[in-house]
């Protein structure tokens, strides 16, 4: 009895992630008959914005038409390494401790001495009988045969490249470099292999896949170099904005785009989509792989990214790590047993709302857990994140961070003061009730390597 109350919840908890902490559960009657713990697959792509997935016609075609699309998925930090911390975590940036992409303030080694390893989505699921693995990227600045805790197989990318590339093969470190593997083709290869293994097994799996596209250089595949060679650059209404009086004077500070970086935008667009098609077929052989193996009917796939991506908007090229809705809007699609299919959602979902939610923990959560998550599901059930935990967000911030321009060479450097934490945020400009991001804001759209 107690197993069974424990498999219900399990799958409880993960569907009500993706109605989102301001929406209401929705009655989902086939939760009561969940004979088995269910399967939990995780995509997360790199610096993808949330428009893209409309190029992706096989992940259209397996997940968007036979699951729920979530419009309004943010992240909390749009920056790499933070932004997967949250999600490993379950936390903002200023509760778990990594706030940049390398050290002293974030990276591998910061999250590794801070201890953040011992307690993430994968000692969790592990410590309940989860098998476990990664294959692809895990954080900034890993380069190491170090292990992390709660992973049963471990295939993480130690030196970043889309034909030259390394990954920690279960602590042995294994270099791509011949030309002929293509780094989406081998991790995706690495992924269906261990869903085929773990699918041999009576205990349910969790698969983290983090692949390095759409990251710039954005690289394609050979066989995809020739697509998209008319796609246009998007350019909405924010496009290399004329009037940018209204705007914070970081922004207020940035030239208009010549017409030489749009074509450079422009080119880097296509093949930001060409890199996307082999992150496309990856998902359609993990489907196929489910499929075969008997398990499609009972896994969570999800897809999303670790942040947005900006190409020109607010006049800033290509980057991330501000607060605008072009860096912390996410892709974010689920297909699942009781997940509603050829759905479209306006709910609003954090990324720390993953790590809580997908799981039920043996050890007990941070105690700084900022995540939402709820014990119960019953039909008709209104359901609320505990605590109000958004609201006291703010209320925690007593200060803000906003920037100031000093340059080092060919890379722009920020600096931060801090400002009173009243009245309108100072990065986006909205009320601090409707910033989802409280993220300090670069002064250049060119970010550093992540």
């Amino acid at each position: 009895m107690v197993k069974a109350t424990r498999a219900l919840a399990s799958v409880v908890l993960f569907l009500i992630l993706f109605l989102g902490p301001a929406g209401e559960a929705e009655p989902i009657q086939a939760l009561a008959k969940a004979p088995n713990r269910p399967n939990i697959i995780l995509v997360v792509t790199d610096d993808q914005d949330a428009a893209s997935i409309r190029h992706m016609p096989i992940l259209n075609s397996n997940l968007v038409e036979r699951g729920t699309n979530f419009k309004n998925a943010f992240v909390t930090n749009s920056l790499c390494c933070p932004a997967r911390a949250t999600i490993l975590r379950g936390q903002y940036t200023h509760n778990h401790g990594i706030e940049g992409n390398s050290l002293p303030s974030g990276g591998f080694r910061r999250f590794w001495k801070l201890g953040r390893e011992r307690s993430t989505v994968a000692t969790w699921l592990n410590s309940e009988g989860y098998q476990t693995a990664l294959v692809g990227k895990y954080l900034n600045e890993y380069k190491i045969r170090h292990v992390p805790p709660g992973w049963d197989k471990w295939y993480g990318i130690t030196k970043y490249g889309y034909e030259d590339f390394e990954l920690n093969e279960n602590g042995r470190l294994v270099s791509y470099k011949n030309g002929r593997d293509y780094s989406t083709d081998v991790l995706a290869r690495k992924a269906r292999g261990f869903v085929g293994h773990a699918s041999d097994r009576t205990a349910p799996f969790f698969l983290y896949v983090a692949p390095y596209a759409p990251h710039e250089p954005a690289t394609p595949a050979g066989r995809h170099e020739d697509e998209f060679s008319n796609a246009k650059l998007p350019t909405p209404p924010s496009f290399n904005e004329d009037d940018v009086s209204d705007k914070p004077g970081w922004v207020r500070d940035q030239p208009r785009i010549s017409d030489r970086r749009k074509r450079s935008l422009r080119n880097l667009h296509r093949n930001r989509l060409r890199s996307l098609q082999a992150v496309d077929e990856m998902v359609g052989g993990l489907v196929k792989t489910l499929r075969a193996n008997g398990e499609l009917d009972n896994t969570y796939i999800v897809f999303t990214s670790d942040h947005g991506y900006h190409m020109g908007q607010h006049r800033l090229p290509e980057g991330k790590w501000t607060a605008y809705e072009e860096d912390i809007r996410v892709p974010l699609v689920v297909r699942g047993p009781g997940v509603p299919r050829s759905q479209t959602r306006q709910h609003t979902v954090l990324n720390n709302d993953f790590a809580p939610t997908s799981t039920k923990p043996g050890p007990p959560p941070p105690a700084s857990w900022t995540g939402a998550r709820w014990r119960r599901c019953s039909p008709g059930t209104r359901h609320r994140p505990p605590g109000g935990a958004r609201r006291s967000w703010w209320r925690r911030r007593r200060a803000r961070s906003i920037p100031s321009t000093g340059r080092c060479g060919r890379r722009t450097i920020s600096t931060w003061s801090t400002a009173p934490a009243s009245g309108n945020c100072t990065i986006c400009a909205t009320t601090r009730t409707s910033c989802a991001a409280g993220t300090p804001t670069p002064t250049s759209g060119r970010s550093e390597r992540a």
